[in-house]
């Protein structure tokens, strides 16, 4: 969105960000990243698939971890 707003005229939009807040912004989302290259829903992936196996849950399979 800050670069397509950046193509704009800075009378319509204000004054441009920085290169550094840019890299920040591109660095904050690389760090969301899972190990695998997606994205989860809400929190990296932190547990591993067979936790899956002890899920007493049946109604709500796959519900335990979190996958991209």
């Amino acid at each position: 969105a800050v670069l397509l707003l950046s193509k704009l005229p800075t009378e319509m939009v204000g004054d441009p960000l920085g290169v550094e807040r840019l890299c920040d912004a591109v660095n904050v989302i690389l760090s969301l990243q899972n190990a695998d290259g997606g994205f989860a829903t809400y929190e990296l992936t932190r547990s591993y698939r067979w936790l899956e196996l002890i899920n007493p849950a049946e109604t709500f399979g796959d519900i335990v971890i979190d996958y991209p």
